[in-house]
């Protein structure tokens, strides 16, 4: 379900004035609930080389990396990327827009866009964008909240049916789980 559809230069201006005022962002430290839920199941379901789709302060990506990953992030706003720099200066950041990812066809084995479809002027480019740069057979992992969330940078809400027929449209669905908060999803390009 779309919210709305601002242009590229609203996106960035909404992300950037919503992200720039949280208080733990500008500190570097990545305080958000259900933080740690998300990162023990992502980290775990990683294979091999893995892209971060918007990254933010580059936690997710650093664990992935400590995992033993070649692992690369990438966020809309060169406020997150110089974040992410400054607290992991041994991961790779790059500012770039999942819509438009300036990487080759099939360049990692996992791309994780964890509570970032939401976020999205079009998730469907996203998704496909996602599936272009994966490798055949490899995994993608996807969370979005359950339903209604009133961040107003989330131009998408997405339910079970929405989030199943939407992911896969693009990936096979290997696993889909929710709870109160959030849906998780394993899937992996055919």
């Amino acid at each position: 379900m779309v919210n709305k559809r601002p242009t590229k230069k609203q996106h960035r201006a909404e992300h950037l004035a919503y992200w720039e005022a949280m208080p733990s962002l500008k500190k570097g430290i990545h305080l958000f609930p259900g933080h740690k839920l998300r990162c023990e199941w992502i980290v775990p379901r990683v294979i091999g080389d893995c892209l971060d789709c918007g990254c933010q302060d580059g936690t997710f990506t650093n664990e992935i990396a400590k995992a033993g990953h070649k692992a690369v992030g990438i966020d809309i706003l060169p406020f997150n990327i110089k974040q992410a720099k400054r607290n992991y200066p041994d991961c790779q950041f790059f500012v770039m827009d999942i819509e438009e990812m300036d990487f080759k066809d099939e360049s990692f084995d996992t791309v994780v866009m964890t509570e970032t479809l939401e976020h999205l002027i079009n998730p469907k480019i996203g998704l496909k964008e996602a599936q272009r740069v994966l490798k055949k057979g490899g995994r993608f992992l996807c969370s979005v909240p359950n339903g209604y969330d009133p961040q107003p940078t989330h131009y998408n809400t997405f339910d079970y049916k929405g989030l199943t027929e939407i992911v896969g449209t693009y990936f096979e669905i290997e696993d889909i789980e929710g709870d109160l908060g959030s849906f998780r999803v394993v899937a992996r390009k055919a």
